[in-house]
């Protein structure tokens, strides 16, 4: 039996998506707050979906947030980051490492956003100490620096060798680089003038370490003048020898 062609028709509309992520800073120590932006859009409008959040270090890719855009095409999540992070993909260590992030649509055409670049750098701390604190004018002042990291567990241990410290007193300025202990040192005179004066050691921060400053005060004092009963007792001396030799 022959049949006559037929033929049927119907619009579909295809969408341009695009999926923009910011964060609020690029360097961010554990403990502090990182912030995160998704906007999407469909053919420059502002659309709701779901998407995803992904971090990228070295060979690890896992999956650190999902969630859905609102009405406005926004998505923000405050990230208390942590030392470790763990995603359904596995665990990753954070500090002292630069990671990718990015967002994409967690659905078809699984549209994403450039990565941004993160720095998740340790804290550190000095401290500093002088071989005392008062000194003569042009004395000697001998300055020492401890240059520490916090760890993982909330401890802290020297971070050394071979990181500059740079000290300065009243004008006077020089560095020296950390022994393996995190130990530093440099050497001043004391201000000519007398008065209190503020040492001060300073890391600029390396690498993922981030910058560290610490400071002491020290007195330069006038030089001590000699005891008035010196000269009396000199001069009675002298008085009691010449009536022995006139006797």
């Amino acid at each position: 039996m022959p049949y006559d062609s037929a033929s049927a028709s119907r619009s579909v509309q295809v969408l341009a998506y695009k999926v923009d992520f910011s964060v609020d800073k690029n360097y961010v120590r554990p403990g502090e707050t990182l912030t995160l932006t998704v906007k999407t859009y469909a053919d420059s409008s502002p659309v709701s979906v779901n998407i995803k959040v992904m971090l990228v270090l070295d060979t690890f890719t896992g999956t650190l947030f999902t969630g859905t855009t609102d009405s406005t095409g926004t998505w923000t999540k405050a990230w208390t980051v942590p030392y470790r992070v763990t995603c359904p993909e596995g665990t990753v260590y954070l500090p002292c490492n630069k990671v990718s992030l990015y967002a994409m649509l967690a659905q078809s055409p699984y549209t994403s956003s450039p990565s941004v670049y993160v720095y998740f750098i340790h804290p550190t701390r000095l401290t500093l100490t002088t071989d005392k604190d008062r000194y003569a004018p042009g004395e000697t002042v001998v300055a020492t620096a401890k240059l520490e990291w916090r760890r993982e567990d909330g401890t802290w241990a020297p971070l050394g060798p071979d990181y500059t410290i740079v000290f300065s007193l009243d004008g006077q300025s020089g560095s020296s680089k950390t022994d393996s202990n995190g130990v530093a040192s440099y050497t001043f005179r004391a201000p000519s003038s007398s008065g209190t004066y503020t040492v001060k050691a300073t890391f600029a921060g390396a690498g993922l370490a981030t910058a560290s400053v610490a400071e002491v005060a020290v007195k330069a004092v006038a030089s001590f003048s000699a005891s008035p009963v010196a000269p009396a007792l000199a001069g009675a001396l002298l008085m009691a020898l010449s009536l022995l030799k006139m006797r």
